[in-house]
């Protein structure tokens, strides 16, 4: 069996058409993630996710996340924001209770933030979305489109640093949310 290369001009203008529709099953079904995945599988590629948000919010994410990152991260501070594992790591054991994180695949590494990755996996409800993700912030940028673009809910213990990661490096939301800035 040859592997062909899907048609990215066919995929944005069904994608795009699509759109209401998506949001639609979204908000009123609230469909688990697994079920998402099966009906629009083009929304788990980065192109896709990063042209949803846009649909969703009017805003790029990467321009927004990065401009908001360098005008409010101290240059000395060094934050991880996701969980090592290595190779011989049971997948199902290290996803295990994980409703929204970055897998980060090592091997033999001490520091806390290693310079190469064997990969870098979303994780949402338990499962794998994406695999294969360029690095941390990249794939930071997947998961934060995909909780808004599937309309999840943050974990409740992580509520309030999503909204200031949403005010403050995306430019998102209102007064009303609950943090004060």
């Amino acid at each position: 069996m040859t592997k062909w290369t899907p048609d990215i001009i066919f995929v944005d203008a069904a994608m795009s058409s699509t759109y209401f529709l998506r949001r639609q099953v979204v908000i009123e079904e609230e469909p688990p993630v697994s079920q998402m995945k099966v009906r629009w599988p083009a929304l788990f590629t980065e192109r896709e996710i990063s042209k949803e948000f846009t649909r969703l919010v009017s805003k790029d994410l990467s321009k927004s996340f990065f401009e908001g990152l360098d005008g409010n991260k101290p240059k000395d501070e060094d934050n991880s924001i996701a969980r090592p594992a290595v190779p011989s790591d049971h997948e199902e054991d290290v996803i295990k209770d994980v409703v929204i994180g970055i897998l980060v695949v090592v091997e033999n590494v001490m520091e806390p933030i290693p310079s190469f990755y064997n990969d870098v996996v979303l994780v949402i409800e338990e499962e794998v979305v994406m695999r294969h993700l360029r690095d941390i912030p990249n794939a930071f940028l997947n998961l934060m489109s995909l909780v808004h673009a599937l309309n999840l809910d943050y974990p409740k213990e992580l509520k309030f640093t999503c909204e200031v990661i949403q005010h403050l490096f995306i430019g998102l939301g209102s007064d009303s949310d609950s943090i004060a800035l």
